[in-house]
Order: C-alpha cells, then structure tokens, then sequence
C-alpha cells in the first residue's frame, strides 16, 4: 500500500474519531476543528506508516501477528537461536538468560568460550537485570547516548552465565541497537538478546537473510530484513576507563 493511501485511511479515521468526540466542538466548519483534524490526521498517517515500513523489514518472517510473536516468545524461551539484522551485519541471537541458548551459539560460530558475547536491547531497562546498580549520572549519559553503534562493559551481577560475559570475567558488553528491527525484535521478544555477528570464526558476517540461510540451515530462524549502513561492528568501550577495546 502507497504512502498516499495509508494517509488517506489514517485521515479518514482520524476524522470520525475526532467527529464523535465530545471534548471538542463537533461542528464540522470549526476552526477548531479543522486545525485538530490536520494534526490528528497527521500524527497518525506517519506513525501507522513508519510502523508498516519497520515491519516490512522483517521480511517473510514477520512477527507482528499474536499467533507469531507466541511462536517466537516460545522459540526463544526453548533456547531457540534467531538470526537478525543490525547496524552493520546479521546476528546470531538468543535469550542471555537461557545457558542452553549461549552454548549453542558459541557452538555455531565455533567461538572459544572464553571470550563472551554482547547482549543488545530495546532500551536500557532491558539490560540492567544482568548488570550491577549503575550510577544515576551513568543512566543518564547512556539515555543521550543510546541508541548507537557503541557497546560498553559494565560490571554485571554473578548470575550472568560464565560464558556470556566471558571466562573470569564479572564484566558484560551492552549495547541498545541503533536498528530498528532489532530494537523491535527485542521489544517484541519482551527481552534483552544476544547479539553476536552471523558467521563462524574466522569467517566473514552474513549481510543478508540469504547468506545466513546458506551458511546455518534450518539451525536457526531467520527474521529478515535489511542491515544498516555501517561497514564495521560497534565500537567496544569499556566504560569505567574509557578505553576503546575495539
């Protein structure tokens, strides 16, 4: 469906709802009403549009109907391991909760255990269950910075798996994506996901749903969608020093 028509729908609606509400003046030659019309119809032709243009992201696996956010919540909550698009390749993820989930990524990608992995969410409520009190200043600074193509560490609790923040390690890589479909996947999921490039070591990232669906099969459920512009991974940032790790 065209932009043009999604707006002739929205301002239809708009109008009616508007039309029937008594907390405005109803008559139809209003100045009053004219003017909240206009903006009512607008505010709702752009959300309803961008929100169809997200989904159209998500390709042949779209998740917005009840039926399929279930199939996916339950994928998930099994230890399933998806494959998504990000800023700059696809990802392999999978709830950061789930050890069965983080065993089977690790041995997807044929990665040492030792080097954990970046956990990505919606926003940053999303994360802090696995990670440490951080400092209302540290809350803020990240409110204006996310979302973004950075990844910080920060120091995580003890029931973090050891192998998703990494052997003798108490620290955890985050990141909230500054990509609308994996900020939707992880919305729609109701949980924070690991983010991991879409590739076995030493190989490189999957850019497509049909490179990933070449190189895993069926091992994983391929959302697919576009991956952003950036040509290279996040930056990684370890925050108490501020030292670029990556």
């Amino acid at each position: 469906m065209s932009a043009t028509r999604f707006t002739k729908n929205c301002a239809s609606i708009s109008y009616w709802k508007l039309f029937e509400s008594r907390r405005i003046n109803t008559q139809p030659h209003s100045e009053s009403f004219r003017m909240r019309f206009i903006f009512a119809a607008s505010k709702a032709a752009c959300t309803f549009y961008l929100s169809h243009q997200i989904m159209n992201k998500l390709g042949r696996q779209r998740i917005q109907s009840p039926r399929a956010l279930w199939r996916l919540r339950t994928y998930l909550k099994r230890g399933g391991i998806i494959a998504y698009p990000t800023e700059s390749c696809y990802g392999l993820g999978g709830l950061p909760t789930h050890t069965g989930a983080i065993r089977r990524i690790i041995r997807l990608k044929k990665r040492p255990q030792n080097k954990g992995l970046i956990v990505i969410g919606n926003k940053l409520q999303q994360l802090q269950p696995l990670l440490c009190r951080l400092p209302d200043d540290t809350q803020q600074q990240l409110q204006n910075i996310w979302p973004a193509p950075k990844t910080f560490i920060f120091p995580c609790r003890p029931k973090v798996h050891p192998m998703l923040r990494g052997v003798r390690r108490q620290q955890l890589a985050t990141r909230v994506p500054n990509h609308l479909v994996a900020q939707q996947i992880c919305r729609e999921a109701r949980s924070a996901l690991i983010s991991t490039s879409c590739n076995r070591a030493k190989q490189m990232p999957c850019r497509n749903s049909k490179e990933a669906r070449k190189r895993f099969g069926k091992q994983v459920w391929i959302l697919g969608g576009q991956v952003g512009r950036r040509k290279n991974p996040s930056e990684i940032i370890d925050w108490s020093t501020k030292t670029q790790l990556r």
